[in-house]
Order: C-alpha cells, then sequence, then structure tokens
C-alpha cells in the first residue's frame, strides 16, 4: 500500500428504524465531527443524482449519505472513530482506491471494527480471497458466512460492474446481524490459525512508556483473539523471573525487540533475550521484528539485517505524528500475524 495514496470513502446511513429525516441528522451530526479531524483531507455531503419529484428534498443531496477522502495510512484509525460514533445505527461504506472498489454493510460499532482486516487487506492490495476475483467464490470464507446466515443463495463475496461486495445484501436482515461480522473476522486470513499468535515484548525499563503506547495499538488485534502479549511486568509475585521470561521467549511466535540506546545498553536485553529471540528466528521457530523506538546505533546488531518497524525504520519519537508511527507498526504487526496465519503447517 502506498501510505500517500488517498482513499474515497461514502458511508451512507441505511438503517431501517431510521426514517430520512433521522437518516439526514444522522449524517450532518457525522459531518460536523469529522470535518476538522486531522485524518480528514475533505468531508462533503454526496449529491443525489435522481432527485425524486414531489418527495422532501435535501438540498441536493442524498439523505444520511456523506463522502470523506483520507490517506491510506489514515484508514484505520478513521474507521474506528466512525465505529465510536455509529453506536447501533446500520451503515453501506463504499472505499475506492486507485480505480478499486470494495463494499460493505455493518450493523454498528461491532460489525464495523470486525470488518477491519478486509478493508486494511482490500487497501494494502494483499492477494487475498476478498481481493482476487479469481477466488470470489473460492475460497474458505463462504461456507463459514452461508452457514451463519442459513441461507444458501447469498455469498459473502461476490464481484459486480468491478465493485468487489464484502457483506451479503441480506447482512442487515439477520437476527442478529453481528453474527455475520463476527464469522468473517474469526475465520479472515488473519484468523485462519486456531490459536492467537503469541507476541513477547523484550525491551529496557526505561523505556517502559513506549512499550506500554504500542501494546496499546496492538488492542484490536487482542480483541479479534489474533495474538496474545506478554513482557516481563507480568510476572506474578514470588514467580522465578528469569524461568518465567524464558518459558514466554521461547514459546513466543513473534518477538518484538524494542530497539533504543537504552536496549543496546542493557546486557540482559541484548546477550540474553536478544541473542536468544535471533536464535529461533534463525531456526524458524519465530519471527523476531526490530522496532526502533529512538535514535540508535543500532544497524550493525545482529537483528540489523531484519526488516524493523515503523517504516523505513524510522525511530517512533522521531515522527512529526506519533500516533502515525504508532499505527505504521500496528499494520506491520498485523501483516506479520496475517503471513504466520496462513502459512503452511
Amino acid at each position: 500500500m502506498a501510505e500517500a495514496s488517498t482513499v474515497r470513502l461514502i458511508l451512507n446511513f441505511v438503517d431501517p428504524q431510521l426514517d430520512a429525516d433521522e437518516r439526514e441528522d444522522s449524517a450532518q451530526r457525522l459531518l460536523s465531527q469529522i470535518k476538522d479531524l486531522d485524518e480528514v483531507e475533505s468531508v462533503e455531503r454526496v449529491s443525489d443524482p435522481n432527485p425524486p419529484d414531489g418527495n422532501k428534498s435535501f438540498g441536493g443531496f442524498l439523505a444520511g449519505a456523506l463522502a470523506a477522502n483520507v490517506k491510506a495510512v489514515n484508514l484505520a484509525p478513521m474507521l474506528q472513530f466512525l465505529g465510536d460514533r455509529l453506536a447501533q445505527k446500520a451503515v453501506e461504506l463504499e472505499i475506492e482506491i486507485d480505480g478499486r472498489k470494495l463494499k460493505l454493510k455493518a450493523a454498528g460499532q461491532q460489525d464495523l471494527l470486525s470488518l477491519l482486516p478486509v478493508v486494511q487487506g482490500f487497501v494494502a492490495g494483499e492477494n487475498t480471497p476478498y481481493n482476487d476475483p479469481e477466488n470470489l467464490f473460492e475460497n474458505p470464507f463462504e461456507n463459514a458466512f452461508l452457514n451463519a446466515l442459513g441461507n444458501g443463495s447469498e455469498h459473502l463475496f461476490g464481484n459486480s460492474d468491478g465493485i468487489q461486495h464484502a457483506i451479503a445484501p441480506s447482512a442487515l436482515v439477520v437476527t442478529a446481524p453481528t453474527q455475520v461480522a463476527q464469522t468473517l473476522a474469526t475465520t479472515s486470513p488473519i484468523a485462519a490459525a486456531s490459536q492467537p499468535v503469541s507476541v513477547f515484548f523484550s525491551y529496557s525499563h526505561k523505556d517502559e512508556d513506549l512499550r506500554d503506547e504500542i501494546a496499546t495499538h496492538l488492542s484490536l488485534l487482542k480483541r479479534q483473539g489474533l495474538i496474545t502479549a506478554w513482557h516481563d511486568r507480568e510476572i506474578t509475585a514470588g514467580a522465578e523471573w528469569s524461568g518465567e521470561i524464558d518459558t514466554h521467549l521461547n514459546a513466543a511466535q513473534i518477538i518484538l525487540l524494542l530497539v533504543s540506546a537504552n536496549f543496546l545498553a542493557s546486557d540482559y536485553c541484548y546477550d540474553v533475550e536478544m541473542a536468544q529471540a535471533i536464535a529461533r528466528h534463525e531456526r524458524g521457530e519465530a519471527c523476531v521484528i526490530p522496532v526502533i523506538l529512538k535514535p540508535s546505533d543500532w544497524a550493525g546488531a545482529p537483528f540489523g539485517k531484519l526488516q524493523a518497524l515503523p517504516k523505513n525504520a524510522k525511530p517512533i519519537t522521531t515522527w512529526a505524528n506519533r500516533d502515525e508511527a504508532l499505527l505504521n507498526v500496528a499494520q506491520g504487526i498485523r501483516t506479520a500475524v496475517q503471513r504466520m496465519a496462513v502459512r503452511p503447517a
């Protein structure tokens, strides 16, 4: 995904319990909330190409619809922002990037957040079933989705007029619409593993604040059951700390090295945890990801040959927008989880 790419996002309130005036009011209030967000380049109402004669007019705009342009790197926080404000209102979304379109439906906040992996994969252009026209109806998601719907006539993925659809048209009339999105979330590529991916934090206690910030940005992965995360502050009183660390380090599937001068100066971080992590990485037992926290002379370290996060190994503390750096880290870890989940046994 080119982070500089602009995503066109069209949102339409379609909740059958809302009349046209209520849908319009919802769209107006949402527009006023998002127009000043840093993540949003522009936001506008959607023109009605065929305004009905004799019916109530909404100034030539579609009732309950608005469109926003956001940078691809900001799409995930934008959707999370929308989810926080949707409550249980049903919406349709159309996402367009680089001439590709994805349409989906969500019956409120929980559904929308469950669809984040689908949206992120689509925007990234990854070769996933929902992004590959040849596999749209030959994928492991279809049966699970049809079982959730109890309807053999609908498909989870479809392709019409060059637009890909991520939720069946009947999804909004299912008695428990969140069941549909939950099925999608638990059967998508990054959730394909039977157990969550275990993540281990190797860090200096002097950088604990940044470790906490990274953990916060991994919260959605945890909520989706895709990862578990562990660090040494979780050792209980009376436990033998080095044994606890060894146990979790040896079991971890992803090991995050939180790199700073403090990390490089720590004998335990460098000589014990990092050495053990690199050995497991070279044996193919774990994936080691250096996360560059602060500027330091790390390029010649044993992990210097590995792809680091954030983008271009730019230290988190040097980004103008720290949340953007942390988001980039979280997205990189999500990609690693996805590849691990679909890797053949």
